[in-house]
Order: C-alpha cells, then sequence, then structure tokens
C-alpha cells in the first residue's frame, strides 16, 4: 500500500481514481470541435477500454518514460493483485484478456498514483500519449472510411 499523509492507498483505489482522472482527460480532449453525444462518447471510448489503456502503458514504457521506483513497485504490485481471485469476474467483463486488463489496472493506478503525488509529472505523461492518441484517431477514422 502506498502511504500519503497518513492515507494508505491500495492499488485498487489508485486504479479506481486513474480510471476517473484518465476519463476525465480523455473527454477533455474531444470537446473541440463541437460534435454531438454519440460523437463524444464514441471519441471517448477510443481510449478507455483495457486493451487500449494496456496498450498506453507499452507505449509509455517503450517510449523511454523511466518509472521512478515507487512507481515500479506500483505498476508491478498492481498487475499482481489483478492475479487475485476475488477479481475474476471482472476479466471476462474485458473480454477474457487477463494480460490486457492487468495492464490497464497498472496503467490506472499508475494515473491515480500522479494525480495525488506528482501532478506535473502526471501532466508530462498525458502530454507525451498526445501523439498516440492522435495517431489512434487517424488510424481508427481512416478505417472507417
Amino acid at each position: 500500500m502506498l502511504r500519503r499523509e497518513g492515507l494508505v492507498h491500495t492499488p485498487q483505489q489508485l486504479a479506481y481514481l486513474g480510471d476517473a482522472v484518465w476519463s476525465l482527460h480523455v473527454r477533455c480532449k474531444y470537446l473541440s470541435p463541437p460534435k454531438n453525444f454519440a460523437a463524444y462518447r464514441t471519441a471517448a471510448e477510443r481510449h478507455v477500454s483495457a486493451a487500449r489503456q494496456s496498450s498506453y502503458l507499452d507505449l509509455l514504457l517503450a517510449s523511454g518514460w523511466r518509472l521512478r521506483p515507487e512507481e515500479s513497485r506500483l505498476v508491478r504490485w498492481a498487475q499482481r493483485e489483478m492475479s487475485d481471485p476475488r477479481f475474476r469476474p471482472k476479466y471476462s467483463a474485458a473480454g477474457g484478456q487477463l494480460g490486457a486488463y492487468r495492464k490497464a489496472t497498472a496503467f490506472e493506478a499508475l494515473i491515480g498514483h500522479l494525480s495525488l503525488e506528482d501532478q506535473p509529472r502526471l501532466q508530462q505523461l498525458l502530454e507525451l500519449l498526445e501523439p498516440h492518441m492522435a495517431k489512434h484517431d487517424e488510424q481508427t477514422d481512416s478505417s472507417r472510411q
């Protein structure tokens, strides 16, 4: 567990927070230009799935982003925690993709941790992922045409 001002946060708590922070970031990104509600939802859903979040963790690490020791421990811990049998129903909800779900949880936990502990570093992480989000949007849009 990570301690902050006497509080203890589990990987699940940090992932819960990180999911909200990531979702808010993605939703804010797609507010302009104005769209209809379905287009907002479709644009945001591209980036909040377990498979996509898992790929963002991979991209982040492949980009040269260096996890600090506590971040590295958190990522490993979050992935390991999601192998707990109590979370098995979640795996089937993620299409049976256990590995993707575990990585997505680690990605969310990292974002949750940074949102509490290091806002400037969180902003750097989000900015680093922006080009990858745009590239995914382009690929998705071109495949629909």
